[in-house]
C-alpha cells in the first residue's frame, strides 16, 4: 500500500482510516493509558491510538489500495495537549470528540504519497500535511500542501516540491498556470553549495542568500547554462526576466542578458 499515515508523535501507517475507529478514539494524557471511552482515567493515549491504528492495519480491518493518511495534531510540544480528542477528515469533513484540539487525517496516496515517503515522510522537507490531495487550478494537476512546501502532479511531470523561497516566487508569478507551470524538479543545492533551485516546464527558479528568489526563462537561462550559471562569471540572477524595447532581460550579480526578439540572439551586457 502506497502512502502514510502520519502523526505528530511519529507513526507511519500505511492504510485508509475511516472514522468510525478514530473518533471513538479519545486521548486522556501524553501517551496515556489505554482505557474504555468515558472510564476513570479517560480513554485511550495518543500512543495507544497508534499502536490501535497498528494493529487494525496489521490484522486487515482497514485497507485502502494506495491510500495513506496524514495525522496533524495541535498543542504542546508539536504533539496533544494534556487532554483532547481524536478527530478525522475523510473527504473533507471532519470529525472531532468532545474535548480539546481536534486532530485531522490529511489523504496523501497515489503518486505524491510515493513522493512524500521517498522524502522521508514527517520527518522529510516538507513535514506533514496540512490538506487532502486536491486538484490544480488548471483542471490537470493535482497537489497536497504541507507544514513547509507543497508538492504537485501533473501526468507529465511527475510528483515534485516546492518549498521556502522559491515556492513563494513561484507563487508569486502564478504556480503551475503561471509562466513556469509546473515543477519539473525538486528543490536542490546549486553548484557552488551555497544556493539552492527548482526546475520548472518554463524555467528555472534559483534562490541565494545575497539575492532570494528569481526565475530565469527561455533562450536567457540557455546563455546563463552554457556560461556556467550561478558558478560562472554573471553569478546569481537578481531579477526575475523583464521586458526591454525589442526583447527581454534578465540581471545577475555581475551583469545582464539580454535577448533580442528579432535575431533571438542573447547578449551579455
Amino acid at each position: 500500500m502506497g502512502g502514510s499515515l502520519v502523526g505528530q508523535a511519529g507513526f507511519g501507517v500505511g492504510a485508509f482510516v475511516a472514522h468510525t475507529l478514530l473518533s471513538g478514539c479519545q486521548l486522556g494524557g501524553e501517551g496515556g493509558d489505554i482505557g474504555a471511552q468515558g472510564a476513570a482515567g479517560g480513554g485511550f493515549g495518543f500512543g495507544a491510538c497508534a499502536r490501535l491504528l497498528e494493529v487494525a492495519v496489521e490484522s486487515g480491518v482497514l485497507a485502502g489500495e494506495g491510500v495513506g493518511l496524514g495525522l496533524g495534531c495541535g498543542g504542546r510540544g508539536g504533539g496533544l495537549g494534556a487532554a483532547g480528542a481524536l478527530g478525522v477528515q475523510v473527504a473533507g469533513e471532519a470529525v472531532s470528540g468532545d474535548l480539546g484540539v481536534p486532530c485531522l487525517l490529511r489523504r496523501v496516496h497515489g503518486a505524491i504519497g510515493s513522493h512524500f515517503t521517498a522524502l522521508g515522510e514527517e520527518r522529510g522537507p516538507l513535514g506533514y500535511p496540512t490538506s487532502d490531495e486536491s486538484t490544480a487550478r488548471d483542471g490537470v494537476g493535482r497537489f497536497n500542501s504541507f507544514q513547509r512546501g507543497v508538492t504537485y502532479w501533473s501526468p507529465t511531470t511527475g510528483a515534485q516540491e516546492v518549498h521556502g523561497a522559491i515556492r513563494d516566487k513561484w507563487a508569486a508569478l502564478g504556480s503551475e498556470t503561471g509562466l513556469l507551470g509546473y515543477p519539473t524538479t525538486d528543490e536542490g543545492g546549486s553548484r557552488d553549495g551555497v544556493g539552492r533551485y527548482n526546475g520548472f516546464q518554463g524555467g528555472m527558479t534559483f534562490w541565494s542568500p545575497a539575492t532570494g528568489a528569481n526565475a530565469v526563462q527561455g533562450a536567457i537561462l540557455g546563455r546563463w547554462l552554457s556560461m556556467g550559471a550561478e558558478a560562472g562569471s554573471l553569478g546569481y540572477p537578481v531579477t526575475d526576466e523583464y521586458a526591454v524595447p525589442g526583447g527581454r532581460r534578465s540581471d545577475f550579480q555581475r551583469g545582464s542578458l539580454v535577448w533580442d526578439a528579432a535575431t533571438g540572439n542573447v547578449t551579455v551586457q
